[in-house]
């Protein structure tokens, strides 16, 4: 996996109001097997910048097990393995991580104002406030893809 963009979503069992039909056999679908999505961002902090190889293998494994078709479950508390092993990773002294980072959000001028990002650290913090805000949903997964 490269520093592509990825995105990170968020789902529950689905609680809309209303029937749902399948366009395939035009039968009633089984609410319990329907999800929505209730939070999504795209992740653009570049995480493999200083890793090294077998470090870029075992995160682009755990990323993988959040993938949709992968058969494991994908609950949130499963974001705290993740969390632990990029604690990991970054105590592995993944030095030069910090890059340049243009923002151009609240800048009155119009000018870009150029900032630092740690790109693990911030994938980081945001498993641990996504973890922090849906694990009180019992029924919330989530998919990296």
């Amino acid at each position: 996996m490269s520093d592509a963009l990825m995105r990170l979503q968020v789902w529950r069992r689905c609680r809309s109001g209303g029937q749902l039909m399948s366009v395939e056999p035009f039968r009633p679908v089984d609410r319990s097997e329907m999800y929505e999505e209730i939070y999504a961002c795209t992740i653009v902090e570049g995480l493999y910048g200083a890793l090294d190889p077998e470090q870029t293998r075992v995160l682009h494994a755990a990323i993988e097990k959040f993938a949709w078709e992968a058969p494991d479950v994908h609950e949130v508390t499963g974001l705290l393995y993740f969390v632990g092993l990029l604690d990991e990773l970054i105590g592995q002294g993944c030095e030069g991580q910090w890059s340049d980072f243009e923002d151009r959000t609240g800048v009155d001028s119009g000018d870009p104002a150029n900032k630092r990002i740690h790109g693990l650290l911030a994938f980081r913090a945001r498993l641990q406030w996504i973890y922090d805000t849906f694990a009180p949903f019992s029924d919330a997964i989530v998919t990296i893809r």
